[in-house]
């Protein structure tokens, strides 16, 4: 009789061949401390009845989860069928002199053309026929070229749509700019990057009747810009985009300690328009949190049925002192060991440590025939309290 895969050793479900979580995948699952799921859904509750924007920063270690809480509550926006009209950026490519447009060309494109074009030639043809609901552009825009562009956008050509689409993401077009209607060829200033996104967070306000809400990742690169002037710029920047009444921004940012946030986040004017208070650090885990977590974890993960058909053939009760359905494939003393070790050490008390001794455990688990884990076990793998 063939020992079987790892899969079926442990009793996962179906599609699972190991105890990892993916922040694609598992986005509908959020592990850990229940409150956390009741605060996103408050922030988010909270922006809609008051109809003012989400501001949100996630700081934490890296490994602590950022990412999987922001696919969660994309997830949690769907779900809930939520007004919001969810934009997932990464901060990605930015140097000691780099400009706003490296992560504006993302904030815009990432909106997907093909998706907001037909939102942007349903808003201008409202105003052309003076239909209610619309603000002319004028109104929402002070950059006259920001105005031609999105024109363009929402005219019939896809040549010059296309043009005109490099412009608004904050591309040099040089040579192109006949093209869009505009009168450089770039993007160049804090009032040009806000006005763009004002103008789409308006005609998604009014087409789709949600908010943009944009959720930025790896926002410790801005650590990156050294460069004075240029670290001005992005401040001043984001400043301005966070002023925009109608566009939300939840962000998520790997740091150790809050003296690692990068400088541009620290600046009082960027502080004020989050507020302090929506700096929220995602603490390493307690032991309660970390219980939680691993519980949450095989819960979810564990084939509750198999597990019970494999408990009564090979008799745990009677053979594996201390055995408890919920903490399979750990018995309770091992089980509170396991989780005791990463509450222990503050370093390590995160999902992506718990994750990588989990398959490190059962793993060699599986290689020595062992259902059941035990604390002497453990102690051999180097894992005690």
């Amino acid at each position: 009789m063939t020992k079987g895969t790892f899969a079926e050793w442990f009793c996962l479900k179906d599609g699972r061949e190991n105890f990892r979580i993916d922040p694609v995948r598992d986005q509908d699952l959020m592990f850990g401390n229940a409150e956390w799921k009741n605060q996103i859904e408050r922030y988010l509750d909270r922006a809609l009845l008051l109809k003012r924007p989400v501001r949100l920063v996630w700081w934490g270690q890296y490994g602590i989860g950022k990412t999987h809480r922001i696919r969660y509550t994309i997830h949690l926006i769907a779900r809930r069928s939520l007004a919001f009209y969810p934009v997932e950026v990464v901060a990605r490519d930015l140097q000691d002199k780099s400009g706003f447009e490296l992560l504006h060309y993302y904030l815009v494109n990432n909106l997907d053309i093909n998706r907001i074009r037909p939102h942007v030639e349903k808003y201008l043809l409202k105003l052309r026929l003076g239909q209610p609901g619309p603000v002319p552009l004028e109104e929402i825009s002070a950059s006259q070229d920001v105005i031609n562009a999105f024109r363009i956008v929402g005219s019939e050509n896809p040549n010059l749509v296309n043009v005109a689409w490099r412009f608004l993401c904050g591309q040099n077009i040089k040579g192109e700019t006949q093209l869009a209607n505009v009168t450089k060829p770039q993007l160049d200033s804090s009032l040009d990057f806000a006005s763009v996104l004002q103008v789409l967070a308006t005609v998604v306000e009014v087409e789709t009747s949600t908010q943009l809400i944009y959720f930025i990742d790896q926002v410790e690169a801005l650590s990156k810009i050294t460069n004075r002037n240029a670290e001005a710029r992005w401040t001043e920047t984001l400043r301005a985009a966070l002023d925009i009444a109608n566009l939300s921004m939840v962000m998520g940012l790997g740091a150790e300690r809050q003296e690692g946030i990068p400088t541009i986040m620290l600046q009082p004017e960027i502080i004020r328009r989050f507020t302090q208070g929506n700096y929220v650090q995602m603490a390493a885990f307690e032991k309660p949190e970390a219980e939680q977590f691993v519980l949450d974890l095989i819960g979810a993960l564990i084939d509750p049925a198999r597990r019970d058909r494999l408990a009564a053939q090979e008799d745990f009760a009677k053979k594996f002192p201390g055995y408890e359905p919920k903490y399979y494939p750990f018995n309770r003393s091992a089980f509170e060991v396991f989780c005791r070790y990463f509450a222990d050490q503050p370093n390590i008390g995160k999902p992506s440590e718990i994750l990588e001794k989990m398959d490190f455990v059962t793993s060699e688990a599986y290689f020595a025939d062992r259902y059941i884990i035990d604390k002497g076990y453990l102690a051999g793998l180097g894992i005690s309290a």
